[in-house]
């Protein structure tokens, strides 16, 4: 049950991010306290794996803050609350398949001629897939 929460809070971002080009705080903060609980009232307790997750995800809001945006602060944010969520093997895990999924659609855009090299690319529905992967792994 838990998981098919989070597939819909990450669908609710997704629309937001290819709507709006942004994530409202109030949403990631929600998301933050939802992966805290589940960690809390789960029968997963193994908080050091949560604390590894958080640390990549802490890690992806500091290469944020030092590229200036290249990766957005909500996605950021997100992948500290899926780190927190998913612990740090699944994380490391979806963050292949996120990175995996954007080059193959980056390489088609740009053999097709629908991208540049200058295209901003929205990170979020990409975070939707990545756990998806996960889920179905």
């Amino acid at each position: 049950m838990w998981e098919l929460g989070m597939g819909f809070y990450l669908l609710a971002g997704t629309i937001c991010d290819l709507i709006k080009r942004e994530i409202p705080v109030m949403y990631l903060m929600s998301g933050t306290v939802f992966a805290v609980l589940y960690r809390m009232f789960s029968y997963k307790k193994m908080w050091h794996i949560s604390i590894y997750g958080a640390v990549i995800g802490i890690g992806f809001l500091l290469l944020s803050k030092y590229t200036d945006e290249q990766i957005g602060y909500g996605d950021s944010w997100m992948i500290l609350n899926l780190g927190i969520y998913l612990g740090i093997w699944e994380l490391i895990l979806l963050l292949g398949i996120v990175f995996g999924v954007i080059f193959i659609f980056s390489c088609a855009g740009l053999v097709c001629k629908k991208l540049n090299r200058h295209t901003r690319i929205p990170f979020y529905p990409f975070l939707m897939i990545g756990y998806i992967g996960v889920m179905v792994w």
